[in-house]
């Protein structure tokens, strides 16, 4: 019987030991099962908010958690009042909402009032997260507010701030999480959660409440009930910073629903638990990898921009990097282009100090009708960079911008508008340009990799080339309204440039201006397209006064090509042609009349010119009997050459006539394959600048068919180049 009785004993005794130990691991998970992390291929939160801010800034953890130290405790959100009213964002430190008369009823009818503020609890994160995100990245808090979700409807409420809002429209944190793959942890309690070893301070929790779905299906379903706040803890402790229950789950009476820190209650008495991670774990710094083999520029052995402009001049005047560097650094802080509107009509050049296109009746309704101002000018991409480049020639040498301004690219349509001041009139747009000069250049299929290139140097050009109509130079030249331009001011790995458009992010036109920000497209995707300046790829240094006396102008004549393709242009706008009496123009960056030629070829394999201003005059000009490269037969051999041969290119290149004698067309091939092209034109412009620095080879010697100039020749190239599909779009444009 005793014994009976003590094996009773024993074995309850052992059924209480299991149940005991099953029921502490029941509340008490172990840390050791690893909790499941959604969307494991998507973004952590900060990265999600640098996504939805158009990549301007990504704050750290160390940043966030800084914040939420330095306000957390202190009077700015502490003990406002929590009110059920969805839309209350208005803390005791910035009560922005209680400025509109018509909000003020919104704000303290749900528990909020005006002296102490109104926060519920969405309306408290939103608030926080943008008030961090503009502390750090200097960005006004009306923007960043703009990267954080909130609740839908949010943005209609008529409030002077803005949230985040999808692809759907929607406003809600689900949406936020479902778009931008965030990764997230669920769990079934709070225990749960504590023990899982995921959790770190700063993270958003969502609880949500059980009554309507559990965890992420939960979320799916709106309810007045759902509650988020930010971890505060140190991974397993039970604290957070929130609006709303600081005694419990559901206990929503006034008294104790305030902002503060305190444990995790939600607004319903039963929740689930979502943690959504601010960013990842951080692992020991690694060097960044330096390219120790830059990239090779397409058109290796071709020219600098510096030295096309200076053929394009003349052969006379070439501008230094440290002098084009000197201008950028003045210039891009004063106010002669700083805030200068940006406005999407082709041919606006006007930047706030020198309104000289609004003297043209015509031009000024064109460009204040297209974003610009009478007061303030207007600037396109491409009608900056042509100004900045033609008064920075002009500061240089002391010449007069409508001198230098016809050694820069734009478009040649522009001259017919503009006769006081004209572009390069040679070809039309910037690819041509790159083509008729032999310019060198880079492609990138990303700004990372741009970016980590090493090429960079101040100076630079840069075309932002619209990722949907191609990549680097081949979709530049293509029609596309978003192609983007302007000029690197960084220290060769910095995200900085100074241009006319986007201020905020790829594609965005809503504050479009001219400055100096991070490199932004006028298309949500780009390539990019570096133009080197010039050999010397050292930054600018502080710069040195000086006084020289200005050279004489060159008055070399050169023969316009006129076109019969109708040239395009960067951004225009598409309602432009519907609406304006002139000329209608189409929309594209390329800006081209002439088949793309081959991009590769390369003129010569000589070394380029001199970047340093060259003291010698005219070049010593060819006199006798007319020959090779004498295309007018005055004896001499320049830059009017050139332009007769690319004239008698593009006339060929359309089916016409080229307009030349049999004789001319002999001199004219230059390259002697058989064919009159821009590559002649390229190396009789080779030769001219080779007499700029002295040379003394003959024609006959310089332009040998069986030397080093045909190295990167095409012997296949016809004679007459081959209609396509895009010649013929743009002749139709």
């Amino acid at each position: 019987m005793k014994t009976c009785k003590l094996q009773k004993r024993l074995s309850a005794l052992f059924i209480a030991f299991v149940m005991t130990a099953l029921c502490f691991i029941q509340v008490y998970p172990t840390a050791s099962a690893e909790a499941e992390m959604k969307n494991k291929n998507g973004m952590y939160l900060n990265e999600a908010l640098c996504v939805s801010g158009y990549g301007q800034y990504k704050q750290s953890r160390e940043e966030w958690c800084d914040f939420i130290d330095k306000f957390c405790r202190s009077g700015y959100y502490q003990l406002t009042p929590y009110s059920a009213g969805s839309y209350a964002a208005s803390p005791r430190g910035d009560m922005w909402q209680f400025d509109t008369p018509g909000h003020i009823a919104m704000m303290t009818s749900q528990g909020g009032n005006s002296t102490d503020g109104s926060m519920t609890c969405t309306g408290f994160v939103w608030h926080a997260i943008a008030h961090s995100l503009s502390i750090y990245s200097g960005i006004p808090i009306s923007d960043t507010g703009e990267w954080v979700p909130n609740l839908s409807g949010f943005n209609e409420q008529g409030f002077t701030r803005s949230v985040w809002t999808g692809n759907n429209g929607s406003s809600r944190w689900y949406d936020f999480i479902r778009q931008y793959g965030v990764h997230y942890y669920e769990f079934d309690t709070k225990a749960e959660m504590l023990a899982s070893g995921v959790l770190k301070k700063g993270d958003i929790i969502w609880l949500v409440d059980s009554s309507v779905g559990r965890k992420m299906n939960g979320l799916a379903i709106p309810a007045d009930n759902h509650h988020v706040g930010i971890y505060y803890g140190n991974g397993s402790s039970d604290v957070w910073w929130q609006s709303g229950p600081t005694m419990g789950d559901g206990v929503l009476a006034p008294a104790y629903t305030y902002n503060s820190v305190n444990p995790i209650y939600g607004c319903a008495k039963s929740n689930t638990y979502i943690v959504l991670p601010w960013e990842g774990e951080k692992t020991a710094e690694e060097p960044q990898p330096v390219n120790n083999e830059p990239p090779e520029p397409k058109n290796p052995n071709g020219h600098y921009f510096n030295e096309a402009m200076a053929m394009a001049g003349g052969g006379t005047y070439t501008e230094t990097a440290e002098q084009w560097q000197d201008f950028i650094d003045e210039y891009s802080a004063n106010d002669y282009y700083k805030g200068t509107p940006y406005a999407y009509w082709l041919y606006a050049a006007s930047p706030k100090g020198d309104l000289w296109q609004l003297e043209n009746e015509y031009a000024k309704g064109m460009i204040t009708g297209a974003g610009g101002s009478a007061e303030l000018g207007g600037l396109n991409c491409m009608g900056f960079v042509w100004h900045a480049l033609s008064n920075g020639l002009s500061h240089t040498f002391g010449l007069p911008m409508s001198v230098t301004g016809q050694w820069v690219p734009l478009n040649s349509a522009f001259n017919t508008y503009f006769p006081d001041r004209q572009c390069w009139s040679a070809g039309s747009g910037w690819t041509n340009y790159i083509s008729y000069y032999n310019v060198m250049y880079y492609e990138f299929d990303t700004k990372e990799e741009m970016l980590s290139s090493g090429i960079l140097c101040k100076g630079d050009i840069i075309w932002t080339v619209d990722g949907k109509v191609g990549t680097g130079f081949s979709g530049l030249l293509k029609l596309a309204d978003d192609h983007h331009i302007g000029i690197y001011t960084g220290d060769g790995r910095s995200d900085q440039w100074w241009q006319s458009g986007p201020t905020k992010g790829d594609g965005r036109y809503d504050t479009a201006e001219t400055s100096v920000n991070p490199i932004y497209g006028c298309s949500l995707d780009n390539t990019y397209v570096v133009i080197p300046f010039s050999s010397d790829r050292s930054a600018s240094v502080p710069a040195v006064t000086t006084t020289s006396t200005a050279p004489t102008v060159s008055t070399t004549t050169t023969t316009t090509v006129e076109t019969t393709a109708e040239t395009t242009a960067i951004n225009t706008s598409t309602a432009e042609s519907s609406t304006s009496s002139a000329p209608s123009e189409t929309t594209s960056a390329a800006s081209e009349t002439e088949p793309a030629a081959d991009t590769t070829q390369a003129a010569s394999t000589t070394e380029p010119v001199s970047t340093t201003v060259p003291t010698v005059a005219e070049p010593t000009p060819v006199t006798g009997t007319p020959s090779l490269g004498d295309i007018d037969g005055n004896n001499r051999i320049d830059s009017a050459d050139a332009s007769i041969v690319l004239e008698a290119y593009s006339l060929l290149s359309i089916g016409e006539d080229s307009g030349l004698t049999e004789e001319q067309l002999k001199f004219a091939d230059v390259t002697g394959d058989g064919a009159v092209n821009s590559a002649d034109a390229s190396l009789i412009l080779e030769y001219y600048a080779y007499l700029s620095v002295g040379g003394e080879k003959s024609p006959e010697e310089y332009f040998t068919h069986d030397t080093e100039h045909d190295s990167d020749k095409d012997d296949n190239e016809p004679t007459e180049p081959a209609k396509t599909e895009e010649t013929d779009a743009k002749k139709n444009e």
